[in-house]
């Protein structure tokens, strides 16, 4: 069965997998270090060395690098060298959005929707900004909100202008949402 939470895993790890960031060899009281920080927890995961990703993730979002509050949230979320907690990854996606991070606005959406405490308006929002930011999955998932009326009026026509924004974007599930419509 087709899920959010099914869709955002697999997207999440491909995510993890596939930034790319400078990778300076820097001092750790340089202004560069938060994006070494976040290059070497990329190869630290790489190399499934996953505590010393996680440490070097979490001092990258201390930082103020978004690429690591993101990967770092993804460990918090799926227990990755921790226990995992969702309500605690939150925190960590609402930084990566802040940095205009898609994924991390989309994870955040998706965590706000399914997880306690509830916020679907907001969850609304967020995948919504993730959109705005081009993320096709963001669009799909808002697109998908507004066609079930959760969290949001339900509208069919505003479903399918996002629908269209993600297909657009070649994000497959929108495309096949759409496939009926242009018969």
């Amino acid at each position: 069965m087709l899920t959010i939470r099914n869709i955002l895993s697999v997207s999440a790890l491909m995510v993890l997998m596939t930034q790319t960031f400078a990778h300076p060899a820097l001092a750790q009281n340089s202004s560069d270090y938060p994006a070494a920080a976040f290059a070497a927890g990329r190869k630290a995961f790489d190399e499934e060395r996953y505590p010393e990703a996680h440490r070097l993730f979490e001092e990258a979002c201390n930082g103020g690098q978004p690429g690591g509050c993101f990967n770092f949230g993804l460990m918090v979320d799926y227990g990755i060298a921790t226990s995992p907690d969702s309500l605690r990854a939150r925190t960590f996606y609402r930084l990566a959005c802040d940095g205009e991070i898609p994924s991390g606005c989309r994870y955040l959406g998706a965590r706000l929707r399914e997880n306690d405490p509830k916020d679907p308006e907001l969850a609304v929002y967020y995948l919504g900004r993730a959109c705005t930011l081009g993320d096709a999955e963001g669009c799909f998932l808002t697109g998908y909100l507004h066609r079930i009326g959760e969290g949001t009026a339900k509208d069919e026509g505003i479903a399918l202008d996002y629908f269209i924004q993600a297909c657009e974007q070649n994000y497959q599930l929108a495309c096949d949402e759409l496939k009926p419509k242009l018969r």
